[in-house]
């Protein structure tokens, strides 16, 4: 299943590093691109060859690529180089909910930053439920709040369901 945004070219990463641990399917990395910011969800090499999980990635990437919220992540494309299958995503400078109180337990005590967080979720959340979406996986470590503004980034769209899926 190929989409308009699928690429393969082996040499597309100007720079790339691990960023985080990356899930039970994926590994996660920060790439540049032209001088552009990604972040990468790729494929484990040992499930490359797996039907069910390169086509649970098509399907993370069409529906992530059909929501336009300013409080989900973008998806920008699908491709496939020497390395296997991957997405990219806008890269979100910020951290994760979880960090945030980790290093700030206090931070929902703020009237102004719970208001802001919930409302923020609530209108991803609308974004979500108004193309027939349903995002399964809210957890702190999902939801990131941007360093700049600390609006909410609702993130890893891989348990998401639509009447397609």
């Amino acid at each position: 299943m190929l989409t308009s945004g699928f690429i393969y070219n082996d040499n597309i990463f100007d720079d790339k590093e691990p960023a985080g641990n990356g899930g039970a399917t994926s590994l996660s990395y920060k790439v540049r691109i032209d001088g552009k910011q990604y972040f990468m969800k790729r494929l484990r090499p040992e499930l490359q060859d797996e039907q069910r999980c390169r086509t649970l990635f098509h399907k993370e990437f069409e529906i992530g690529s059909t929501i336009s919220n300013e409080h989900i992540a973008r998806y920008e494309k699908i491709g496939e180089d020497s390395n296997g299958l991957y997405i990219l995503m806008e890269y979100i400078y910020g951290s994760t909910v979880e960090e945030t109180l980790n290093a700030n337990k206090e931070y929902f005590a703020s009237e102004r930053n719970l208001w802001k967080f919930l409302l923020q979720l609530l209108d991803g959340t609308k974004a979500f439920h108004s193309q027939g979406i349903a995002y399964l996986d809210f957890s702190p470590t999902n939801i990131m709040l941007t360093q700049v503004g600390g609006n909410v980034k609702i993130i890893d769209l891989g348990f998401c369901f639509n009447n397609t899926y």
